[in-house]
């Protein structure tokens, strides 16, 4: 599936005076660039209703934590929304064993690579970070799938939330069990080293251009989940975002 995007203008200078759909995403905005209930609401029936759509219509099962923004809305003919139980979210979460951490990692690559590419091109050594959000959705749409199916169902694994899988017929390539496919995602480098490799990789060339600087160099644990990035996770309800859009 494509990322959702939310972001606080409607038409981003970067837009050029189109919308987020003329670009080609899924993109909603408020002041904050927060989740709603509204939204989230918003993007399940729209999925509920391309489920519908495909022949035989598809039926899924949604796993979702205790967020306040996560409103499930009536209606829902082809989604069975089911919520983790309080506190165990982060033991069980397949975002959270490593997806989520291995598309921050491709990202942070991918731009620090970006980066070297302008110093490279003689662009100003100050100027070399610099990114519009159009480019920076561009970018995170992009690193999304460059996080493979195998990875996805190797956290899926990690999490110890699948059903059995040797129940050929679940299987995304009807041709091969899941057993198998779940095997030789195990079998497959750790999807997260190899992406958090990457990203060291790129840091270590950035060094050698002299652009970083071995006193400014963060470790990974600080770059792909910095504090500020913590603060804005924590749980806001709707009445304390709708008091600061309404403020803005």
């Amino acid at each position: 599936m494509r990322p959702f995007i939310i972001g606080k203008s409607y038409k981003p200078r970067a837009f050029d005076k189109k919308t987020g759909a003329q670009l080609g995403f899924y993109y909603r905005n408020n002041a904050k660039a927060w989740m709603t209930s509204t939204l989230y609401q918003e993007w399940l029936r729209d999925w509920d209703q391309q489920l519908g759509q495909e022949i035989p219509p598809r039926k899924v099962l949604l796993l979702q934590d205790n967020f306040s923004g996560h409103i499930v809305p009536e209606g829902l003919v082809n989604i069975r929304v089911e919520n983790f139980a309080p506190n165990l979210t982060a033991h069980i979460q397949p975002n959270d064993q490593g997806i989520i951490r291995c598309f921050k990692a491709h990202y942070r690559a991918k731009y620090i690579e970006r980066a070297i590419a302008h110093y490279d091109g003689m662009v100003t050594p100050s100027k070399i970070y610099d990114i519009d959000q159009l480019s920076a959705m561009r970018l995170a749409d992009a690193i999304w799938q460059e996080v493979s199916p195998m990875t996805i169902q190797k956290f899926w694994q990690k999490a110890g939330i699948l059903p059995n899988t040797d129940v050929a017929s679940t299987s995304p390539h009807p041709s091969i069990p899941i057993s198998a496919l779940v095997h030789d995602a195990v079998c497959q480098e750790d999807p997260l080293v190899h992406a958090e490799q990457r990203v060291v990789d790129a840091m270590d060339r950035l060094a050698e251009r002299g652009v970083l600087q071995k006193g400014n160099r963060m470790d990974i644990q600080s770059l792909l989940c910095p504090m500020d990035e913590t603060d804005l996770l924590e749980e806001t309800s709707d009445e304390e975002i709708y008091k600061a859009v309404m403020e803005a």
